[in-house]
């Protein structure tokens, strides 16, 4: 979902859009941050 959101952050901006009003789910989005931080904790042992 983030990667959805950065692609069309960027279409905007290449179509001149500088003003966007965005909706995300911030549950979906913690949880992939708690999960690629889970991931990178471990790959540190």
């Amino acid at each position: 979902e983030l990667w959805g959101v950065l692609e069309e952050m960027h279409l905007a901006w290449e179509c001149s859009y500088r003003k966007v009003e965005l909706q995300v789910d911030y549950k979906v989005v913690v949880t992939m941050l708690r999960c690629e931080n889970a991931l990178a904790n471990l790959g540190g042992m």
